[in-house]
């Protein structure tokens, strides 16, 4: 088999992930621009009842405020309403996490004071502020690693676009793959004596684990003449190749001392079949000519010819008949009583001559068989004239149809 020699560049996140190197000095730029993203807002801790009812939240706070040394909000909570639904579980909110008049309430109010009834879209609300935590600037330790991350994702995003437009252009003035790997520091990789599947001198898959698009890259490699470079090839996978043939192997024949034998034989079996073939059409033509064609004698006078008769040939007699098969037998019920015909096969060549057509015979047909049968007629009939009659809609109207629509409505086999 022809064998190819050639190198491949590889663009990819991946690989260009590698030449990435993100500064100190970019991290720090990025943490002084963006200083809001580490800024953690100010937040208060609170508990609270929260109800539909204004009367009940009246009186959660009534029995909350009485005595503040000895009621929890949430005993407040179960001495005035007889149970703890509604009551709320302390938690930190900042300021946008409480509408309106709530984030004004909880962050004007003291520590360790009952707030409310405040109204919300949510029903009324009874609030113990419990903690304040002040706004907080995280230090740049604390996030360098994420920045880090996010200037490399944004960089590389950016850099892949950029690299393979440098890339096509280095490729339209005459670059090689070896060139634009060495130039924008991406992997190469040099594959020799590899066959179109892929296959290495030792018989293994040589791409297998550098190159995710093989189909692809061997594509190009089997179709460019040596020292010829591809343009930029994009991959599903995500990759991009350049691909450069190094070196052409054409495929080796084997010497003639070697295979001398088997074209003998086959030079032998072919000059026997052009020798049927030419037997069998000189007869054909002389019992299509002949008054009273005798197919026995015609047998008897040439070597190699043998001579048969099926009275009752049958549509089922598949590859019982040494000479006939499927599609012969196909033929043979296509033709008329008289007819004459040369068909082919691997046994050679055979003449038929198709003498009647012998109907069935003492067949016992009921009525449902007969009237199945009538209704098969009726619809084959009714296809033929709804056929004709969409034609000439058709012609005259530039009528459209769906002839698998009609085939399916009037041909009963074209539902099996």
């Amino acid at each position: 088999a022809e064998r190819r020699s050639f190198v491949v560049m590889v663009l990819s996140e991946d690989a260009l992930g590698e030449t990435l190197n993100i500064s100190n000095e970019q991290v720090e730029n990025y943490y002084n621009a963006n200083t809001d993203q580490f800024t953690k807002t100010a937040s208060r801790k609170i508990s609270q009842y929260r109800s539909r009812d204004e009367i009940e939240a009246r009186a959660v706070y009534k029995a909350a405020t009485s005595d503040r040394t000895a009621v929890s909000l949430k005993d407040a909570v179960r001495e005035a309403t007889g149970s703890t639904s509604g009551f709320i579980d302390a938690d930190w909110y900042d300021q946008g996490g409480l509408a309106g008049d709530l984030s004004d309430a909880v962050f004007n109010a003291e520590l360790d004071s009952i707030v409310g009834p405040v109204e919300s879209p949510l029903g009324w609300h009874v609030i113990h502020v419990q903690e304040d935590r002040a706004e907080e600037q995280i230090a740049l330790e604390d996030v360098r690693d994420t920045i880090k991350e996010t200037l490399e994702r944004e960089t590389l995003m950016d850099g892949f676009y950029e690299t393979s437009i440098e890339v096509e252009e280095s490729l339209d003035m005459g670059s090689t793959a070896k060139d634009i790997g060495a130039s924008f520091s991406l992997p190469v990789n040099n594959f020799a004596s590899v066959t179109i599947d892929g296959t290495g001198p030792e018989g293994e898959n040589s791409l297998e684990d550098v190159v995710a698009d093989q189909a692809l890259v061997l594509e190009e490699a089997f179709r460019l003449e040596p020292y010829e470079t591809s343009f930029l090839l994009e991959g599903n996978s995500g990759q991009f190749y350049a691909v450069t043939v190094t070196d052409k192997t054409e495929a080796k024949y084997r010497p003639y001392e070697i295979v001398k034998e088997d074209v003998k034989k086959d030079w032998i079996e072919e000059q026997k079949r052009i020798a049927a073939e030419g037997l069998a059409a000189s007869l054909q033509t002389d019992l299509v000519n002949a008054d009273k064609p005798d197919f026995r004698a015609a047998a008897k006078d040439n070597d190699g010819v043998d001579y048969d008769a099926q009275p009752r040939l049958q549509r089922q007699a598949g590859s019982a008949i040494p000479y006939l098969n499927n599609q012969s037998i196909a033929r043979i019920f296509a033709g008329n009583p008289g007819d004459i015909m040369m068909i082919e096969g691997g046994f050679g060549y055979a003449i038929i001559h198709i003498k009647d057509i012998v109907l069935p015979d003492g067949l016992d047909y009921g009525d449902q068989e007969i009237t199945r049968a009538g209704q098969l007629i009726n619809q084959l009939l009714q296809g033929v004239q709804v056929q004709t009659f969409i034609q000439a809609l058709q012609e005259r109207y530039d009528v459209r149809r769906n002839p698998r629509a009609i085939e399916f409505l009037y041909n009963p086999e074209a539902r099996l």
